[in-house]
């Protein structure tokens, strides 16, 4: 079956069998057949610039199509006011462009060392669209996290079962003093990191260091503390914040490698298989802080429980 497709060449034929024709007309914008064996197929320009597809499962208003919109708005074309439709583009623009990304200093590079320069790339470069398009996906992805979303309503169930479970076991294993003292902590050092990201624009990387940061300088505390000859409020505190976050240290890390893969893949697609490993590798960083956590319990923080509170006080 000869066919001639106008995303080649002009009066380019190839031959096709009767299951990719049958592909090909239920795919392709337009089809002309010329005789029982030759089909002209044509293609619509690119006319969508937002593919948030995420927003057509549970969205009324579906993203019109390249073909969609040219029957609406070019094959009948009229000249706008094109004033008034460049300040409601620039609103829109200005609501969704979030200022503190800098993919759009990353796609014109993209364009520079790729050479892109189509009619689609000049316009995504010159109204930041990637970036919109990124905005509105998160939102989307935000709102309906919830729907028919198994997997996030069972971590919700897992985390907040640990959390609360951790939380009786260093309650049981210190002080009340310095149980409500390790949770007053806990809120000074997050609002301080959150204000210290504010200002210094830190992203997730920033973050995930800060993180690590804090269980090294605590795990410190907590192992300096064992040859001290009294009981000291610091000492007790640095325990129960390394017990509540070593389950939480191996997704943390993984999630810090993957943010240091995106400067890797800055000029570069990503590869076919890089979601997929990414979830699987978060799931198994899950599993494991999980399993760290039982299997320290007993040698180390029951150990170090044990220590600290048989001591005087200050």
């Amino acid at each position: 079956m000869a066919t001639t497709d106008e995303s080649t060449s002009e009066n380019e034929y190839i031959i096709i069998d009767t299951a990719d024709l049958r592909n090909k007309r239920l795919t392709a914008d337009s089809v002309v057949q010329v005789n029982d064996s030759v089909y002209h197929f044509f293609d619509c320009p690119n006319y969508t610039f937002l593919t948030t597809y995420s927003t057509d499962e549970y969205s009324v208003a579906k993203v019109l199509s390249s073909v969609q919109l040219y029957h609406l708005i070019i094959k009948n074309y009229q000249r706008p006011d094109v004033a008034k439709v460049k300040e409601e583009l620039n609103q829109l623009i200005k609501k969704y462009k979030y200022i503190g990304n800098k993919r759009d200093y990353y796609y014109s590079d993209m364009v520079v060392a790729h050479g892109k320069t189509s009619y689609y790339n000049l316009i995504e470069g010159r109204y930041i669209l990637p970036e919109v398009n990124a905005s509105i996906s998160n939102i989307t992805q935000k709102k309906y996290r919830w729907q028919d979303n198994n997997d996030s309503r069972f971590r919700v169930w897992l985390y907040l079962t640990l959390v609360f479970t951790l939380l009786i076991f260093i309650f049981r294993h210190s002080t009340v003093k310095t149980f409500f003292l390790s949770i007053l902590t806990g809120i000074i050092l997050l609002v301080l990191s959150a204000l210290i990201m504010a200002f210094f624009r830190f992203n997730e990387k920033g973050m995930y260091i800060m993180m690590l940061l804090y269980y090294i300088c605590f795990f410190a505390v907590a192992t300096l503390g064992f040859n001290s000859k009294k009981r000291m409020a610091v000492t007790g505190i640095a325990i129960n914040i390394i017990t509540i976050f070593t389950s939480f240290l191996p997704l943390i890390c993984v999630s810090f490698y993957y943010e240091l893969l995106k400067d890797k893949y800055r000029l570069t697609p990503y590869p076919a298989d890089y979601s997929t490993k990414k979830d699987f590798h978060l799931l198994i960083a899950e599993i494991a802080g999980i399993v760290v956590l039982i299997i320290l319990i007993e040698p180390l923080f029951k150990r170090l429980y044990r220590n600290w509170f048989s001591k005087p006080e200050q």
